[in-house]
């Protein structure tokens, strides 16, 4: 169902990062191919302890300066799908993942529902929400939403998975994580939050211990994951793995970062940072992706600018957060109020042929990969979708709402109120308050995205669908209590 939405739509979808982690993936492989095909070993042994040891120990300008920011297993899954089919294979296995989540749920929230519940469940998700937009696109977006919902299946449910289960889940979770930067805290946030709640409902303390081993065992994974690529980007090229300054131009663009700019650089604070004092350092995309020297900070400088920011990131972040906590804070609400109002497909359903005429895009492996996926004629707009991104915008926003009323209402029926409601078991409680930590990832991840990185209307769309599933769960968890209610 979500793979025929996908064709519906037209073909999957791809965005300017998705070369980057194509790019990241296609050179793991093709150095596992030379060592096995050619005897050539990834690294150079008499190197190696040099190049831990040396800053510099690279051989020519590093091409790994951004790479920290984005997933190479993520590449690696992206580079394998296409190479065994396109990216339709991609966008099958991600609708796979979804349906078996969403599967693994509500069988755990509504155990006695019948089947066809289930397919109405994914009706619905295909045909209201945002759920295959972004199984069909070649990002990692949709995972941020496969996080949430592994980790309340593991807070709540995590004694009713066998072995092999247990094992699915925890890697599936580490891979979530690992995945994107933002899933990581919203992951722990949800997890905190989820564990309270079961703490509350009577949950004894060794289960709560062990679940919460259980998500964090899969956090370090994650994390220790993404460090070896670097050890292995280092030992192999010399080159240090770095990413783009986020909290710098977020503060920046918020206020508090200019205002210390303007406050330290004169009294010789050691920041490379002081050096664009001048400039407008209003708009985050511009401070990271602007070639122009009079707008970007990041994109326009040399390499060894490039890693001084990086370095400094998140002590210039800090020191700017203190010298105006207060006016930090009211943006930090704020751009978490836009990211929550964010509504848009622009991102995931741009039209595709933009990447097969721009300058530079058309020289990437963009163009490799949207052909892939069918005929494609930019010039008489084949590659154009046939799904209207603010249609669909406005579709899912409406079914999100309707989503939150029907979830207040059954909320509210859960609730025991004098008498009234419907005097659920401590299973039913569980299952309320599962659905509702489904609710709570939307806000969590619109607070990590706007507070940390900026309102992209695409990190809200993404998390979406969880909305109608919630609601639909509720729903089903009602309906059971009713049908059970004694007469």
């Amino acid at each position: 169902m979500l793979v025929a939405m996908t064709v519906l739509i037209g073909r999957p979808t791809v965005f300017s990062d998705t070369d980057d982690y194509y790019a990241q993936g296609h050179s793991v492989v093709r150095a596992l191919q030379r060592w096995a095909q050619k005897g050539q070993p990834p690294f150079d042994i008499s190197e190696m302890r040099y190049r831990l040891s040396n800053p510099g120990g690279g051989d020519e300008e590093p091409e790994h300066n951004q790479d920290g920011a984005r997933s190479v297993y993520y590449g690696l899954l992206l580079y394998l799908a296409q190479a065994v089919g396109s990216l339709w294979t991609l966008a099958a296995i991600q609708a796979l993942a979804a349906a078996t989540l969403v599967h693994l749920i509500w069988r755990r929230l509504a155990p006695e529902g019948r089947a066809r519940s289930y397919f109405a469940i994914m009706a619905v998700l295909c045909l209201g929400s945002s759920l295959p937009v972004f199984t069909g696109f070649a990002m990692p977006d949709v995972f941020a939403g496969f996080a949430a919902v592994s980790t309340v299946l593991i807070v709540a449910y995590a004694d009713t998975f066998g072995l092999w289960a247990k094992v699915l889940l925890w890697l599936g979770l580490a891979a979530c994580v690992n995945f994107h930067g933002s899933n990581l805290p919203t992951t722990l946030a949800l997890a905190t939050l989820g564990l309270a709640g079961m703490a509350l409902l009577g949950t004894g303390w060794r289960k709560l211990l062990a679940r919460s081993g259980f998500v964090l065992t899969a956090i370090l994974a994650a994390v220790l994951a993404a460090k070896a690529y670097g050890v292995a980007v280092k030992l192999r090229t010399g080159d240090e793995l770095g990413r783009p300054p986020f909290l710098t131009a977020r503060v920046l663009a918020d206020g508090p970062g200019r205002a210390y700019l303007a406050h330290a650089c004169g009294k010789g604070a050691p920041f490379q940072v002081c050096a664009f004092r001048r400039l407008p350092l209003n708009n985050t995309e511009d401070i990271l992706w602007a070639d122009e020297p009079e707008l970007g900070i990041y994109n326009s400088a040399e390499f060894p600018v490039r890693l001084r920011l990086d370095r400094e990131d998140f002590r210039f972040a800090l020191a700017a957060v203190a010298y105006q906590p207060g006016q930090e804070l009211a943006m930090a609400i704020r751009n978490w109020g836009a990211q929550l109002a964010a509504h848009d497909l622009n991102e995931p359903l741009r039209d595709q042929g933009y990447y097969l005429v721009d300058t530079y895009w058309k020289t990437t492996h963009l163009p490799r990969l949207i052909q892939g996926t069918g005929r494609c004629d930019p010039e008489r707009g084949t590659c154009a979708l046939r799904a209207p991104p603010n249609g669909m915008a406005g579709l899912f926003a409406l079914t999100a709402i309707l989503a939150l009323a029907v979830s207040a209402a059954c909320l509210g029926l859960c609730l025991p109120r004098g008498g009234q409601g419907l005097k659920l078991d401590v299973r039913g409680r569980i299952a309320c308050w599962a659905a509702s930590l489904l609710i709570l990832a939307v806000p969590i991840n619109a607070a990590v995205c706007g507070m940390l990185s900026g309102p992209f209307a695409r990190y809200q769309m993404r998390m979406l669908w969880l909305l109608p599933l919630a609601a639909m769960l509720l729903v089903s968890i009602v309906r059971t209590a009713r049908r059970n209610r004694p007469r």
